[in-house]
């Protein structure tokens, strides 16, 4: 059993809570952030502690980063960081009913969440958040990416970095995603992108007989 406190307060941290607390492979002891944003004792109606305060506590415990979303890169980075420097084990959460293929290389820091699939070869850098998504086969992944609930990533895609996903998206077969591209909810990307690119669903207009005409 590993004895861990969750690094963050934001919903993400709540959710990842509530899998551990039923999950016998840790046992939770709660959450934690730098003492500067420690504005009470208690979160969730659970102990909150400085992390300078258990970095120095000695003894063997781990820490899973849930700092995530709007945070999901810089801020994620620097606290995975943090946690590095002062030698506490830095964990990584894969929930039991993810579908993990036996050859998948994972990087540390990384939340795979409920219902998530990796397919066969597939390999993912440091820091990233899968939240029920599927990635394909061959795919290969760097660092720090948010795969949103329902997105879906074909075979031998390639996620430079620091890309955001969206939910029910779909990224077409060898696709490239460069660093930081954002993909809209329910878009499909059948093209390279280039760094810092957003991708949205197409809008539908309807001009004279009612044909449809699709725009960016």
């Amino acid at each position: 059993m590993k004895d861990v406190y969750i690094f963050g307060s934001s919903s993400l941290a709540y959710k990842i809570y509530d899998y551990i607390r039923t999950d016998s492979q840790y046992r939770f002891l709660g959450f934690t952030l730098n003492g500067e944003y420690c504005n009470s004792k208690k979160i969730y109606g659970h102990p909150l502690v400085p992390f300078e305060e258990i970095s120095d506590k000695g003894g063997w415990f781990g820490v899973i980063n849930c700092i995530g979303y709007s945070k999901a890169f810089s801020v994620r980075q620097k606290v995975d960081n943090i946690i590095k420097e002062k030698s506490v084990p830095l964990l990584s959460y894969i929930h039991e009913s993810a579908d993990i293929a036996y050859d998948v290389e994972l990087g540390e820091s990384c939340l795979v969440m409920k219902n998530s699939v990796i397919m066969l070869s597939v390999k993912m850098g440091d820091g990233n958040i899968i939240s029920g998504a599927s990635i394909g086969h061959d795919a290969v992944a760097g660092d720090y990416n948010w795969f949103g609930y329902s997105s879906v990533c074909s075979g031998y895609v390639k996620i430079k970095g620091c890309c955001f996903i969206g939910v029910n998206s779909t990224i077409k077969n060898n696709v490239t995603l460069a660093e930081y591209t954002t993909v809209g909810a329910a878009s499909y990307v059948s093209h390279d992108t280039v760094k810092y690119e957003v991708l949205s669903p197409a809008k539908t207009v309807s001009l004279k007989f009612n044909k449809p005409y699709y725009i960016k």
